[in-house]
């Protein structure tokens, strides 16, 4: 789990980012799982309010603790009465956004389950936990989008992420028993992404999702 300060500095840098892009924020933390369930109580979730109490009202869950499925479809769910909702993960390697390849490349190598994939795109499938699979479903984006708060390290950039991501199929041909052939299927856990847009500059809320705030064209002045 992330710590606070990384916690509090992906409030602040996604708040001040839609701010900058027009809209009025509201930063907020509170137990809203006890809300749900009481049995719940005592996780602290964190979110940005968007222009309340205005017809272009929303909400951006800042996702950067474990929920479980169970936990997170309702919360996810109770969050849309604020408007409209964006999910922003942290992308932390560790809870979310985590590679898939260090298990999984050596069934490319071997000529296994993956043989169909590249090296490159081995490198490329994450596993997902259950809440970016609810994100992944959610997505009225073709092919479905999910956002990373992406922090900045000695290798990248602060900024936010957006991955267009995509079903992974499992090639089960290698198989030849007589007795047992599994039927190729797509992986319920593992995805791949096959875009990626970084996003540094100011941001606005629009279907869903955090976009990069389009530039003003240059006003006219009459000499």
């Amino acid at each position: 789990m992330a710590n606070k300060a990384l916690q509090h500095r992906m409030m602040d840098y996604l708040g001040q980012k839609l701010s900058d892009g027009g809209h009025k924020v509201v930063p907020k933390t509170r137990d809203l799982l006890a809300h749900l369930n009481p049995a719940w109580a005592g996780v602290e979730s964190h979110y940005l309010l968007l222009d309340n109490e205005t017809p272009q009202q929303g909400l951006v869950f800042l996702i950067d603790k474990p929920y479980t499925e169970k936990r997170f479809k309702p919360l996810v769910r109770d969050m849309t009465r604020f408007g409209t909702l964006a999910l922003v993960f942290l992308k932390d390697g560790t809870t979310y956004f985590r590679n898939a390849a260090t298990d999984n490349d050596f069934k490319r190598k071997h000529d296994l389950s993956l043989k169909n994939y590249t090296s490159d795109q081995t490198h490329r499938m994450i596993l997902f936990r259950p809440e970016e699979r609810i994100a992944y479903g959610r997505s009225i984006m073709r092919p479905p989008r999910l956002q990373y708060y992406q922090p900045a390290s000695d290798r990248l950039e602060e900024a936010l992420v957006t991955y267009a991501f995509g079903r992974v199929q499992f090639d089960y041909s290698h198989i030849t028993s007589d007795r047992y052939h599994p039927t190729d299927t797509e992986s319920e856990r593992i995805f791949i992404w096959k875009k990626q847009e970084t996003h540094e500059g100011s941001l606005t809320l629009s279907n869903g999702l955090l976009l990069p705030q389009p530039a003003q064209e240059p006003v006219a002045r009459s000499g």
